[in-house]
């Protein structure tokens, strides 16, 4: 996460807790929106603040905390009962792996191992590989025109629709989401233009990976327990062995 999103002051501040992640979001919606834009209207710049001001909305209309609604909208729904928020230590040390730096420091359990509770809703939720299945299996259906167990198929059009367009190329940005085109995302329908739905994440000492291509029913996520830039690469480089080894049997099944 970039420092230099909000006043220094005021990051300085969010590490210290001081107040209910409600009331520290609240806080960091309104020196954002105090902020001139930092893009036109219509433009692209990628910022952890929108996500938390997304939750802090949330928060303000449905009157319960984002935590909350995100335990009653989303990991109910879909079964997800790993799912919690921080860095996922249970009660017994050692029975779940520890974050790491990306020079391969390990990080110790304690509040300071991730990212303050008021910018949660950017990416503070931990979760199993098998429920976060779930997840991606939901969007995967609404991307395909489907309804699913958490959005009817237009709400889900609604959410992958592409806004501020990225770099001045065809990829666009969504709610949540960048929109790309790949070759081995087309499918077998006619018409297929091989979209996918990406997004990454990392808070220092972890980092996510995950692509969505609904014109060949296909999702990739990749997840490890260290973070950094160096990282980054060889995280590509899974994506495209398994992308790889998914067009080769996608081919041998047609044949």
């Amino acid at each position: 996460m970039e420092s230099a999103f909000l006043h220094k002051e005021l990051w300085v501040e969010l590490w210290r807790r001081p107040g209910a992640p409600t009331e520290e979001r609240r806080k960091m919606a309104r020196a954002i929106l105090a902020l001139e834009p930092s893009v036109p209207p219509g433009g692209y710049r990628y910022s952890n603040c929108n996500f938390a001001m997304a939750g802090q909305m949330a928060e303000t209309v449905l009157g319960e905390p984002w935590e909350a609604l995100m335990h009653k909208y989303v990991f109910a729904p879909l079964g997800m009962k790993s799912a919690g928020f921080g860095v996922p230590w249970s009660a017994e040390p050692g029975s779940d792996p520890w974050p790491h730096y990306g020079r391969g420091q390990a990080q110790k359990p304690g509040p300071m191992a991730d990212y303050p509770p008021s910018i949660g809703p950017a990416g503070t939720i931990h979760v199993s590989m098998q429920d976060w299945a779930l997840f991606v299996a939901d969007h995967l259906a609404g991307a395909r025109g489907k309804n699913g167990k958490l959005l009817k198929a237009a709400s889900y059009a609604r959410l992958h629709q592409g806004h501020g367009v990225v770099a001045k190329g065809p990829d666009s940005y969504a709610l949540g989401w960048m929109r790309m085109q790949r070759p081995w995302a087309k499918g077998s329908e006619a018409g297929a233009e091989g979209l996918v739905l990406f997004h990454n994440g990392t808070n220092g000492s972890w980092l996510t990976n995950l692509w969505i291509a609904p014109e060949a029913d296909f999702a990739v996520r990749v997840a490890t327990n260290i973070g950094g830039q160096n990282v980054r690469q060889r995280f590509d480089q899974v994506v495209a062995a398994v992308v790889q080894d998914h067009v080769a049997h996608s081919k041998e099944g047609s044949e």
